[in-house]
């Protein structure tokens, strides 16, 4: 021994010894020398164990529902030594119980209460060795509300010889079902009870079984069974009664041999002010030895069911004490009495009184009188609800009448033949016919339905679902044996969705889902799903920036964007593995990363990106990302040739000079002539003499080029002055403006020198009569009167055909002279080759028929590239009829790409027509439409909707809006945005543009965000580019005006990294319509800005601002309840609607030249709101069947005082069916909620029939020539 040697205690350490048993002796000697032998000597033998106890747990796990309060656990132990092991329950990291006895390899049960909602619980359990070991699990404890349908009672007639099936008149997820029977009989008829099988959510199968071990089905005959099915939970009745039902396994056995008190307790989920009632059935057919049930006050039988509690078991009476596991159903209902959808009924109890059938053979002794008055007899149940005679029994009705129900108590024949019973407590309920229970309309239960696990990744997953009534969002989830998490929203919507991070790859994970109501609080919840994470692979790499092979400037910021969250790490070594790369500083842990490289050396850059998702996927080098880019900080050179300093010219100027630059190929330069940019974006071959030509009026000119490369770096030249005078300037006029056949033309011309001395000069006169240069006959129709030409001219070098444009006429001052109907019925367009034009004439009373400013569209045949062409207006014939055509005016003969999906978000596209016989295709899918038609077409981003008709196209998903027609084109927009990452989509139709998005800064400046970004022709790009805040935080603080420039017109459409906020972003303009809801926001484009306001409901307010800077608005109604809103500014501008009642979605305000009188809706929609331009619009919305859903006139406020249009009965159901049209006598602009989308109801922009139009790059332009 080690320790204790010469005394009398002795110690030593024996190690770690394996787990096993060992024996050791001892012998030990004293100071005399006498010494142990092998007869005196000590021993022991003892048993080492290092091996915990292994725990299975069974139930709950995994996120299964308990309904049942206590919640029963249960559990396996097993233990390589011992047959005993101590446990304790912990639930919610609160003990529970301690020291629970588990036998090694046997199932342990133990109980504890749990309140409503998730649970965590762990059972850790130790061996005699005290070597410990815990497992986790979670469940949820609640009571499932499914539907107002909450259950039904029904009246049958049924036999003692066959099962009879009852199908229930509705469904049902778990019905419990009770019975009772009408035994209209003496004592000499057998004594019977219900049995009950095959309990199912619509239907059941039940018998009589007959108690009396001689009797014979034929002794009974038929009878009438009075069921009552409730849906498993708690609930309230239609006028508030309280009433639960449940189901539960047992084998406990109340009878003459076990007792009356030791039945199983069970406790209520409503709170009871005075005792409810039961009912009570065995539902299952396991054993077929006959059994019936029993309950009464919890450990009292003598008494009845009290306001806390109750007892109940399976009920043997006499004839057993044991019974194999069936399942009981129980209903509790508080006393009451009332009606439930227009039925009278009534719960009772009749007190100590009733008796058996012994002493009250011809019934009628034991009568409770009725508290409603029924027109017929009523049909009813009845339940025991005490036991005080000890051999035990059942109820049974054997009278029942318009005022009252008689009573008696039955008992078994097994094993004497009395019946005799002492009065016991019987519980009644009594409904006026067969009919359906509906729970309290007034109590909101969140019914919960289409629960899908979506977008499963390696790492995160999307749980959706749909309620009935708006509430909240929690999903819990976990695996089988761990912890519960928890991820929610507390926005109260009707379509939920909440995603969940930070999974492991290749997982099962178990979750529920639960709302609860906005306006009651009352929480309901679904079942136990299921999903599994896929197998994990990196994230995918794109959008990087600076783009590959791009030019820059400094300071160069690198990011990038991830197909998932990850983390990010770059090198200039394209062998670098993750992990050894430099960080990225922002967006570690998002799917957005960038960090700052400062300012480089020009020259050229390599770098490559690795990236981790969260489930630790890493990019190698055949999926990494990388760019090459060129750094350029040398600005471009610029030398001057011509005009020289102090030149006199003629007119049509030739201009020249040569850019020089170190790296780009083309330059692009502008003409600046008297500080006024004349010519922009001209290209300039790097070292090549560049020419253009300008007609300029006389005078002294200065002129420069300044030129800019593709990094940014701009350069201005010297400045150069020259002169321009005319040796001869000449005066040509007539004595009249027009002539008839016959009559005689005075032409008088005058010659004057630059000092306006007369000139003697030679003059010659071409006149044409009757005949144009083309040989045409120059007037169109000779009972047309009179005609006015307009000159286009095509500038984009394209040749055009069936093109659009629109042309100002005067109709107001040509019908004050009798030029023209009053109606504009005459008016006639002819080309120059006599054919007559398709126009329409704007229905409107501010710029149609009879204004001074009267706008006319019209469709040109062709228009030939650079070349000038003569259009003519006719009128002067009274008896003209009106040609104008809205229609046949943006009708085309052939197929015309008109609306372009942007958006990357877009999968599926709905297009409704305007016209009949309208082609529709998505390129890959053609469908022929009439007016009203609708259909539906498969789409990616860049798909092109072209048609040979006017149509209306929109996106069909969550967070996603109209789609952009060809016509909203441009180069400059002006918006306000504020919360999340700013997503644009940008779609080039022409040609190759550069893309720049800059920050207002609230007005402190531009600032370009990121770097400019490149989109091919007929291609679209994304980029996340932000300019307010970056979270869900929505305020003045958090908005900021973007500005985004473009070399070449583009389509552009707006969202963010959260799916929220999309629009189609309208160039900036300086009219805008539109109906705010919730929030709308005003960017400012340029300094000293005026900006008036008007509002429907007669107040205006005045704003001034300088560029970049916003007006942010958040007082208004949501649902699009507010008013209508006209907005006029001094300088362009751009405003948006913003948020609504589901708080994700924007919308922009038009221009009136973009608003028309009818617009039709693709998509159901729960709302329309609408801002008419002039008072007392008529205003109607069709339904897709061509009924009236609604017809009325605005209010009556003028110009430029907006007016309001609404239809919705409320702002979150289906309204307005898809194919719905609004027509109106006057322009107007709308937009609708989007109603069931699967996310967020969003609001939508409609476009008008002129949105169909075409348009180019550089579109023609339109001088009136006489």
């Amino acid at each position: 021994f080690t320790a204790g040697q010469g005394t009398s205690f002795h110690s030593t350490s024996l190690g770690s010894l394996s787990s096993g048993t060992y024996t050791y002796y001892i012998k030990c000697e004293d100071l005399s020398a006498n010494a142990n032998d092998d007869s005196n000597q000590g021993s022991t033998i003892f048993t080492v164990d290092e091996i915990s106890p292994e725990i299975t747990l069974h139930y709950p796990i995994a996120g299964e529902i308990d309904y049942l309060s206590p919640t029963v656990f249960n559990w396996t132990t097993t233990d390589n030594f011992d047959t005993i092991l101590s446990c304790n329950l912990y639930l919610d990291d609160s003990l529970q119980e301690s020291t629970i006895t588990s036998s090694n390899g046997s199932v342990t049960n133990t109980s504890a209460t749990a309140g409503f909602g998730a649970h965590n619980w762990t059972l850790n359990c130790s061996d005699d060795s005290n070597n410990t070991n815990s497992e986790t699990s979670w469940f949820y404890f609640g009571q499932q509300t499914q539907s107002s349908k909450i259950g039904e009672v029904g009246r049958v007639e049924i036999n003692a010889s066959d099962w009879t099936l009852v199908t229930l008149t509705n469904t049902f997820i778990t019905p419990v079902i009770v019975t009772g029977y009408e035994f209209p009989f003496n004592n000499t008829v057998p004594p019977v009870s219900v049995r009950m099988r095959n309990a199912g959510s619509s239907s059941f199968e039940i018998i009589l079984q007959l108690a009396n071990s001689t009797a014979s089905p034929d002794d009974v005959g038929n009878l009438n069974v009075t069921y009552l099915a409730v849906e498993q939970g708690y609930h309230y009745m239609d006028d508030g009664t309280k009433i639960e039902a449940y189901r539960y396994d047992t084998g406990t056995v109340s009878s003459s041999g076990n007792g009356w008190n030791s039945a199983d307790s069970k406790s209520y989920n409503h709170t009871y002010s005075t005792a409810p009632v039961v009912f009570h059935q065995v539902m299952t057919y396991t054993d077929a030895n006959w059994i019936t049930t029993f309950a009464s006050a919890d450990g009292d039988a003598a008494n009845p069911p009290t306001t806390t509690g109750f007892q109940v078991s399976l009920n043997g009476a006499e004839f057993t004490n044991s019974h194999g596991t069936e399942t009981i159903g129980y209903v509790v209902i508080e006393i009451n009495n009332g009606i439930n959808d227009l039925l009278l009924y009534e719960s009772n109890i009749s007190g100590d009184i009733v008796e058996g059938v012994d002493t009250d053979p011809s019934c009628g002794s034991y009568n409770i009188n009725l508290d409603n008055s029924y027109s017929s007899s009523p049909i009813a149940l009845s339940s025991v609800q005490s036991m005080d005679g000890s051999n035990g029994g059942w109820s049974h009705i054997c009278s029942i009448s318009t005022t009252q129900v008689s009573m008696r108590i039955e008992e078994d024949q097994f094993s004497d033949d009395e019946r005799t019973h002492i009065t016991e407590d019987v519980s009644i309920f009594v409904f006026e016919s067969a009919g359906t229970i509906y729970s309290n309309t007034t109590i909101e239960i969140p019914q919960i339905y289409d629960v899908n696990a979506t977008g499963i990744s390696d790492s995160s997953a999307t749980i959706e679902w749909n309620t009935n009534i708006t509430s909240n969002s929690t999903v819990y989830y976990g695996l089988a044996n761990t912890s519960y998490f928890m991820e929610g929203s507390l926005l109260f919507v009707l379509n939920h969705s909440i995603q969940i991070t930070s999974l492991s790859e290749s997982t099962t994970y178990f979750y529920i889902v639960e709302s609860c109501s906005e306006t009651s609080g009352t929480c309901n919840f679904s079942g136990t799903f299921n999903f599994t994470t896929i197998t994990g692979t990196p994230p995918v790499i794109f959008n990087i920036t600076p783009a590959n092979n791009s030019i820059v400037s400094n300071p160069v910021t690198l990011s990038a964007s991830t197909s998932e969250d990850a983390d990010c790490e770059y090198n200039t070594n394209s062998n670098f593995t993750y992990g050894t790369g430099t960080d990225f500083t922002a967006g570690q842990g998002t799917s957005f990363h960038s960090t700052s490289l400062g300012s480089l050396s020009s020259g050229t850059y390599t770098y490559y990106i690795k990236c981790e998702d969260l489930s630790a996927n890493a990019n190698d080098d055949s999926n990494q990302g990388s760019t090459i880019f060129t750094v350029d900080e040398i600005s471009p050179e610029i030398t001057l040739h011509y005009p020289n300093e102090g030149d006199s010219l003629l007119n049509n100027v030739p201009f020249n000079w040569t850019t020089t630059d170190n790296i780009d190929s083309v330059l692009l330069c502008n003409l600046t002539i008297n500080s006024v940019v004349y010519q922009s974006d001209i290209n300039s071959t790097n070292g090549t003499v560049t020419n253009t030509t300008q007609i300029l009026p006389d005078g002294l000119h200065l002129w420069n080029i300044t030129c800019i490369d593709d990094a940014g770096n701009t350069n201005t030249s010297e400045t150069r002055s020259f002169t321009i005078g005319a040796y001869i300037i000449t005066n040509v006029t007539t004595d009249k403006s027009q002539y008839y056949q016959g009559d005689l033309a005075n032409i008088t011309i005058n010659a004057t020198d630059l000092t306006s001395l007369p000139l003697e000069t030679n003059l010659t006169t071409d006149i044409v009569l009757g005949v144009s240069i083309d040989n045409s006959t120059i007037w169109w129709n000779s009972s047309w009167q009179y005609r006015t030409s307009h000159r286009v001219k095509e500038n984009s070098g394209s040749d055009l055909t069936n093109y659009q444009i629109n042309i100002t006429l005067d109709t107001q001052n040509l019908i004050s002279q009798g030029y023209m109907n009053s109606d504009c019925s005459d008016l006639r367009l002819a080309d120059s080759s006599l054919r007559l034009l398709n126009f329409y004439i704007q229905n409107s009373s501010y710029d149609g028929c009879n204004t001074s400013i009267t706008k006319i569209w019209v469709q040109l045949k062709s228009l030939k590239a650079n070349e000038s062409t003569l259009i003519y207006t006719y009128s002067g014939n009274n008896s003209a009829g009106s040609l104008s055509s809205e229609f046949l005016t943006f009708n085309y003969p052939s197929f015309q790409n008109l609306y372009y999906v942007v958006s990357n978000d877009i999968t599926n596209v709905d297009v409704i027509s305007f016209v009949d016989g309208n082609n529709v295709s998505n390129g890959t899918s053609y469908v022929s439409l009439d007016s009203g038609d609708l259909t539906s077409f498969s789409a990616n981003q860049s798909t092109i909707i072209s048609s040979t008709g006017p149509i209306f196209a929109a996106g069909d998903a969550n967070s996603v809006d109209a789609l952009a027609p060809i016509s909203f084109a441009g180069t400059e927009f002006v918006y306000a945005v504020n919360r999340y990452n700013d997503v644009w989509h940008v779609y080039s139709p022409f040609e190759n543009a550069t893309v720049c998005v800059y920050d207002g800064e609230d007005g402190s400046g531009w600032t370009l965000i990121n770097s400019c970004f490149t989109v091919n022709k007929n291609s679209a790009t994304t980029v996340t580019r932000n300019v307010g805040g970056t979270s869900s935080t929505v305020d003045s603080a958090n908005t900021d005006t973007a500005m985004i420039n473009s070399t070449a017109p583009v389509l552009i459409t707006h969202d963010t990294d959260s799916d929220t906020d999309s629009f189609v972003l309208y160039p900036a303009s300086n009219d805008w319509w539109g109906v705010p809801s919730t929030r709308m926001t005003i960017g400012i484009l340029e300094d000293s800005t005026l900006i008036q306001v008007y509002y429907s409901n007669g107040s205006n307010i005045n704003y001034s601002g300088n560029h970049g800077q916003d007006i942010y608005l958040d007082t208004f109604s949501t649902g699009g309840l507010d008013s209508a809103v006209h907005i006029i500014s001094d300088k362009p501008i751009g405003v948006a609607q913003e948020a609504d009642q589901d708080g994700t979605e924007m919308t922009t305000f038009l221009p009136e030249h973009e608003l028309d009188t009818e617009y039709f809706i693709p998509q159901t929609a729960s709302y329309i709101a609408v801002s008419a331009t002039f008072p007392d619009t008529n205003c109607t919305l069709y339904n897709d069947a061509g009924t009236i859903l609604s017809s009325s006139l605005t209010g009556s406020n003028q110009r430029p005082y907006p007016n309001k249009w609404y239809y919705g009965p409320d702002q979150s159901s289906s309204n307005i069916p898809a194919g719905s049209r609004l027509k109106c006598d006057q322009p107007v602009y709308a937009y609708y909620e989007q109603f069931g989308d699967g996310g967020d109801d969003d609001e939508h922009n409609v476009w008008s029939i002129k949105s169909s139009r075409k348009f180019t790059n550089n579109p023609p332009t339109i001088t009136e020539t006489g």
